[in-house]
């Protein structure tokens, strides 16, 4: 990848710190004996230490580190976007628009380098893409919004300020707004 699976900045670093605690069934570890591990961002040292980030995404995070395959996390996540674009874009737009919206958002250099990091960023457009999805096809059965519901859940406990700002709003505009056309095609 991008990024030859490894954490790059102080988030990712404590994402990874956070997830490893989880796969050792911990949700806190021992305080560090390194002194400048007491000074580093994100990361609480004491007196036990934890990252101070929600535990959504550590906690998808810990599936791939419990394997072994903690880069493969995101990687996965990223190739789910353009199959979600396309999805969405399709009931606006068309068949035509979506295939287009899909491949613009496959070759997105943003998207290869979040999609390579052990940033939360991907697993909360996924989330989100799938609630939207979800709300736009207001026909589908009601397991299928059990599972939008659980979707912007899951980004609240990943990125709480997106499920307030885009998440809750998403979901509430499928309750008391039906599409009036879509372009399905």
């Amino acid at each position: 990848g991008p990024l030859q699976g490894m954490a790059h900045v102080s988030d990712e670093v404590a994402y990874t710190l956070q997830s490893r605690l989880f796969v050792a069934g911990m949700r806190t570890g021992p305080a560090f004996d390194v002194p400048s591990m007491l000074d580093y961002p994100f990361w609480i040292a004491g007196p036990e230490a934890h990252s101070p980030f929600p535990p959504g995404w550590p906690a998808l995070l810990a599936f791939g580190e419990g394997l072994g395959v903690p880069w493969l996390v995101n990687a996965l996540l990223a190739g789910a976007v353009p199959l979600l674009v396309w999805g969405i874009a399709r009931e606006w737009m068309g068949a035509r628009v979506a295939g287009i919206a899909a491949v613009a958002a496959g070759l997105s250099p943003q998207l290869a380098l979040l999609g390579g990091s052990r940033m939360a960023h991907v697993s909360v457009v996924v989330a989100l893409g799938a609630a939207g999805l979800v709300v736009l096809r207001r026909r589908d059965p009601s397991w299928a919004w059990l599972g939008a519901g659980a979707a912007v859940a899951y980004v609240v406990t990943a990125r709480p300020f997106d499920a307030a700002l885009l998440g809750g709003p998403l979901l509430l505009s499928g309750l008391v707004w039906a599409p009036r056309h879509t372009a399905r095609a």
